[in-house]
């Protein structure tokens, strides 16, 4: 259920369990003192699509854009984003009164780099659950599942879900599996949880295209023997078995925020936005922001209403 006034007495850069949040503490400061504006400039390919496309038309040797028009659009576009995150941010920090905020959903969504993002546009905390459970084990994730088993991760996924939740003022980037133990939506519940909703496409494309991947629920048997097409269709096969298992979890989310690409068509392949890569960080972001404004307001109107009775 979405709570619009935490219940924490806790700020989040105190912590009732100094050995799990030691190095997390100052992460947290220095995400309120980053500038904001610097962390929403990331490549965006429609500039250069429509390069692209004006170049075809244009004689040889010749451009319709020299670099300096492409650099000022680009700034344009950024800068215009870079102000509705700004003013959604605005209006989200003082509805939420710091409520903590939970992102669900699969591997690839970018929950990790959306919740950095996040936390800097609304001046919180951030904590990436996977991070804190291998500081907690002292090894990979990985490791806890070939030497520990799922059972003992998920366990310490919950021990540390359980020490975040009384925290005000968080953004929390949690494991794709998290929301399949009741427990820990009991714990997400003190928060606003939003589901990243993408499709196996589009996941499957950026956890194969991820050089750091060690998630041990997608790893392919063989991938060194098999072509990049098998590795990515069976990753893609992989992840869609393990998203119909969950779909039910995720949809417990208080808000759910699509990572389609672009401006929420179609992309190409099939409808997923995965054709683009889908939706950028920054716009995820916005999206997240908007959606939480118009939750918010809907829900003012609502308890208005039932005042009239």
């Amino acid at each position: 259920m979405l709570a619009l006034a935490t219940t924490a007495t806790h700020a989040c850069s105190r912590s009732p369990n100094p050995s799990l949040y030691a190095q997390c503490s100052p992460a947290c400061l220095a995400l309120r003192r980053a500038s904001r504006t610097s962390i929403y400039v990331s490549q965006r390919k429609s500039l250069v699509a429509l390069r692209a496309a004006a170049d075809d038309q244009q004689p040889s040797g010749e451009s319709l854009f020299s670099a300096n028009e492409e650099q000022q659009a680009a700034a344009a576009e950024y800068g215009e984003l870079n102000a509705e995150i700004e003013a959604a941010a605005a209006s989200c920090v003082e509805n939420l009164q710091g409520t903590s905020l939970f992102l669900v959903g699969m591997m690839g969504t970018g929950k990790s780099t959306v919740g950095k993002m996040l936390s800097q546009a609304l001046g919180y905390c951030f904590f990436d659950t996977d991070a804190l459970i291998e500081q907690l084990a002292g090894k990979t994730i990985a490791d806890i599942f070939a030497d520990d088993g799922e059972a003992d991760f998920r366990a310490l996924e919950t021990e540390v879900l359980q020490e975040i939740a009384p925290f005000a003022r968080c953004v929390v980037s949690t494991g794709g599996g998290a929301v399949c133990k009741s427990q820990n939506w009991g714990h997400m519940n003190t928060g606003v949880s939003v589901w990243l909703d993408g499709a196996p496409s589009l996941l499957a494309q950026r956890v194969v295209n991820d050089s750091n991947n060690e998630r041990p629920l997608a790893a392919v048997d063989g991938a060194v023997s098999k072509s990049p097409d098998e590795v990515l269709r069976e990753t893609t096969d992989r992840l869609s078995v393990l998203l119909e298992e969950r779909r039910a979890q995720y949809s417990y989310a208080d808000l759910t925020v699509s990572l389609m690409g672009g401006d929420g068509v179609d992309s190409g392949d099939g409808g997923d936005g995965g054709g683009d890569g889908g939706a950028a960080p920054a716009t995820v972001v916005l999206r997240i922001l908007k959606s939480l404004n118009s939750r918010i307001m809907s829900d003012a109107k609502e308890r208005e209403e039932r005042k009239k009775f």
